[in-house]
């Protein structure tokens, strides 16, 4: 056996078992005691060297798809029921990083419309509806501070 790859037998022997994830758990702790060996030193680098690559490897796929989920959750594509709508924004809202990028993929979003709003509409129809939601915005901010006042 070649001491240098002695852990892709191992490996391979505990792929053909009924029970995978188990087997390997087992393969994963004899491949740690052998490369405690000064005989399976090397192979043992190699061993932790393969698993860092495929960690990595996982990491930046699941990575993109998380990307894809938050993208899509933010520009309104996400297509699933509310319920699952709903358990993807609380997974979302526990990771301060992703919410932070779910965010900035809604304030980018919401740019994209308003420059297509521009486009789409003329001078004057964009002009007669920035009033209308300046004025909006105003009376309510007003309506607000006269309520919190007790006016």
């Amino acid at each position: 056996m070649n001491e240098g790859l002695y852990f892709i037998p191992i490996i391979e022997r505990a792929l053909k078992e009924p029970d995978a994830t188990a087997a390997l758990e087992k393969a994963f702790g004899e491949t740690k005691r052998k490369g405690a060996q000064e005989r399976y030193a090397e192979g043992f680098k190699n061993f932790a060297l393969f698993m860092e690559i495929a960690y990595s490897h996982h990491k930046a796929a699941v990575s993109d798809h998380v990307r894809r989920l938050i993208a899509e959750l933010a520009t309104g594509t996400f297509d699933a029921a509310e319920r699952e709508r709903k358990l993807l924004l609380d997974a979302v809202n526990s990771r301060p990083d992703w919410k932070a990028e779910y965010e900035t993929f809604c304030h980018e979003h919401a740019a994209e419309d308003f420059v297509r709003d521009l486009n789409t509409t003329t001078p004057l129809e964009f002009l007669a509806s920035s009033i209308t939601c300046c004025c909006v915005s105003s009376y309510r901010s007003s309506t607000d501070m006269k309520n919190q006042l007790g006016n």
